[in-house]
């Protein structure tokens, strides 16, 4: 799941860093790869925090010798980001070495340690459960609460049975059972968490304990009712419905609702409820997000589609969009599109309105596109158009296709290399002749850079 930035300070920093490569490249030099291999830490930081930005995967393999070969701690870490970001698998078992250094009390680099477990959570399979174990009983909690929260995300994306994780569960929850009073927040929350993920049953009546403590933490209640909600059964529902209505405390009620949205028996009513009327906007927040997996109905989507133009919240309107894409429809398509089009609305949502209909493969996206293309193709004061492109380029979709033929025919350099990206990162092999067209002499050093970048 994932450290969401917004689109405008990505572009920015996107934008900045070619910036500072003023120089142009040549055939026979990629000046990204020169930096990784020979450049100063600093050099290789712009580096790396450029391919991450844009999601290019072009150097991974370079860079597991760049990660053997350099100590900088936040070199490292930033090369795991970048491996995690592009889902290269390859990597695992460099991120199983600086796991097994802690192991054996070797010298480990915290920052290092925790982005290798994050990038093994997300890419690993049942076989990295072991080394999670043992890290989550580490003393150091920068240690012990990532790997936790570790196990948690490897059993929410594993393909085995909730009856495969007692060998797993029943170590987390003696960990909760021996130390919730004295150990560290974030280490219980991550036990919490983790065994709500894994759907451990015998935990059921400490976590709802733990719900139903006004003495313990927030924190620690509001993470034990979503964590139960994925446990089911009708005892715990009550309870959690029981928190929903009468807790003081709106934050709890969030969560609390969040909680109810997980258990097997519908929550379209509650939800539809706190979405069209409570005050909290956490709470409309979450019942926005959980609203996009219920059962269909015209009724939820006319609210959603309500509340993704007029809620007076930013955060609730972005998840009530989120919603409708998965909800899709015919109504709910058209909706998006023209959100997207709507100069009034916001361009940070407008770019969500866009991400949602690539991510849901809605076919409105294409002429929704094509009439902002018309528009802005010749002045882009604003750098919608850029920021459209670049959303696109870090999009999976082969069907837009049109779109990237259309980038890479633009007078701007930026847009043709966001259409390049985009067409490699979607292998539209009917476009690589236009990708060889544009390497000529008179174009930019850098858009021949993003040319050549795949013939190295």
């Amino acid at each position: 799941m994932k450290k969401i930035v917004t689109v405008f300070l990505l572009i920015s920093m996107s934008v900045s860093l070619w910036a500072q490569s003023v120089e142009e490249s040549t055939p026979a030099q990629d000046k990204q790869l020169d930096v990784l291999l020979y450049g100063i830490d600093s050099q290789v930081i712009e580096v790396l925090e450029s391919l991450r930005a844009n999601k290019i995967d072009s150097y991974n393999e370079v860079l597991v010798d760049v990660f053997e070969e350099i100590r900088s701690p936040e070199i490292r870490r930033k090369i795991l980001e970048l491996w995690n970001d592009t889902q290269w698998a390859e990597a695992m078992p460099v991120a199983e070495q600086v796991l097994l250094h802690v192991v054996e009390d070797e010298d480990f680099d915290i920052s290092v340690v925790q982005e290798a477990v994050s990038y093994i959570s997300e890419m690993g399979s049942k076989e990295n459960f072991d080394i999670l174990l043992q890290l989550a009983s580490n003393s150091d909690s920068r240690i012990a609460a990532p790997a936790i929260r570790g196990t948690g995300k490897l059993a929410a994306a594993s393909e085995a049975g909730t009856e495969d994780f007692d060998s797993i569960g029943r170590p987390l929850l003696d960990l909760l059972n021996e130390a919730v009073s004295e150990a560290e927040e974030d280490v219980t929350a991550a036990l919490i968490v983790a065994l709500g993920e894994l759907q451990y049953k015998p935990a059921g009546e400490k976590l709802l304990a733990i719900a139903e403590d006004e003495g313990s933490s927030n924190g620690h209640r509001c993470f034990a009712c979503v964590s139960l909600g994925k446990i089911g059964g009708e005892k715990y529902s009550k309870a959690v419905e029981n928190l929903y209505f009468n807790s003081p405390d709106a934050l709890l009620r969030s969560y609390a609702l969040a909680g109810l949205a997980e258990f097997e028996q519908d929550s379209t009513g509650i939800l539809v409820k706190a979405l069209k009327r409570d005050s909290f906007w956490r709470i409309r927040l979450t019942a926005a997000e959980k609203l996009g997996g219920t059962p269909p109905d015209e009724s939820v989507d006319s609210l959603l589609r309500y509340k993704a133009s007029e809620d007076p919240v930013p955060h609730v309107r972005k998840a009530a969009l989120e919603s409708l894409g998965k909800r899709k429809g015919e109504t709910n398509n058209s909706y998006l599109g023209q959100f997207y089009l709507d100069e009034k609305n916001p361009a940070e949502l407008r770019l969500t309105a866009l991400n949602v209909m690539v991510e849901n493969h809605i076919p409105d996206i294409t002429n929704a596109v094509n009439t902002v293309m018309d528009k802005l193709w010749e002045k882009d004061d604003r750098r919608f158009l850029e920021f459209t492109c670049r959303n696109l380029s870090l999009l999976n979709w082969g069907e837009l296709e049109v779109l990237y033929e259309r980038m890479l025919s633009h007078s701007n350099w930026l847009i043709q290399v966001y259409g390049v990206r985009g067409v490699r990162r979607n292998q539209i092999e009917a476009l690589y002749e236009s990708i060889d067209a544009l390497d000529t002499e008179e174009s930019n050093g850098l858009l021949l850079r993003e040319i050549r970048r795949e013939q190295k």
